[in-house]
């Protein structure tokens, strides 16, 4: 029996090598954009808690809506943002624990409440973005999604451009930086597809105190749907209750 069961034994060897072949090999860790990496990711570390006042502008459809928020959060994933009428009153309230996130629409006085996710504020603002991640924009630091190496894929006198990618060398992110500042420009951020699924761009800056935060940001994830938010009043490290990350949705849960 054992001869006839050899010859597809091999047959069988054979053909797994041969698949195996077609397998990406490890790449080469590009030292230069591993450093860049490294560095962003260690951006205002010392910052552990903040509050701040920005105006928005949020544009869906063809629609654009403008306001001003109150924020206040504590790293890493929880987050209260408030947005004010024009005496400074909140219309709405929107609360992220770490666990869940709770929306209380004071007008008609409904709660809605729903898991916390990387992508949970879709329904919010129509970007599939996450409350650690807008956390994470606020304070000045890069929402690097989950990937395995970074490739330098261009670098000249002004920008340097660094793509992220998984273990199967699919893209997941495209950073821009500018080579003289170190700052962050634009990322890209794509799904298991390629395609992408949101865009981010610095377009401004500044010092508070020891930390460096963005200004002005726009976060994109169609040609009409963005969100701007322009940051007029930051206050670092000051003190942030975990009381402030509570709503009471117990009345009214969807």
């Amino acid at each position: 029996m054992h001869k006839y069961y050899l010859p597809i034994l091999l047959t069988m060897i054979i053909a797994v090598l041969n698949s195996c072949a077609g397998i990406p090999g490890p790449t080469p860790e590009d030292e230069n954009a591993r450093l860049i990496i490294a560095r962003l990711a260690h951006r205002n570390d010392g910052l552990t808690q903040f509050k701040g006042l920005a105006n928005i502008r949020m544009t869906s459809e063809g629609q654009t809506r403008s306001g001003r928020v109150a924020f206040a959060a504590v790293q890493p994933d929880k987050m209260r943002v408030e947005l004010l009428n024009t005496v400074g009153i909140p219309l709405t309230s929107l609360s992220g624990d770490g666990e869940y996130i709770v929306i209380r629409s004071h007008g008609d006085n409904k709660y809605y409440r729903f898991r916390q996710s990387r992508t949970a504020l879709a329904s919010v603002i129509q970007v599939p973005i996450g409350i650690e991640d807008l956390l994470s924009l606020l304070a000045g630091k890069v929402p690097f999604p989950a990937y395995t190496f970074a490739q330098m894929v261009a670098v000249d006198k002004d920008n340097e451009v660094i793509v992220l990618k998984n273990r199967w060398r699919g893209r997941v992110a495209r950073l821009t930086v500018d080579s003289k500042s170190q700052q962050m420009m634009n990322m890209q951020v794509f799904d298991s597809q390629g395609e992408r699924l949101y865009q981010i761009e610095w377009l401004g800056w500044e010092e508070v105190g020891t930390f460096r935060i963005p200004s002005k940001l726009m976060i994109e994830s169609l040609p009409d749907q963005r969100l701007t938010l322009t940051v007029d009043r930051y206050w670092p490290n000051v003190e942030v209750p975990q009381s402030t990350f509570v709503l009471d949705a117990s009345r009214n849960r969807s």
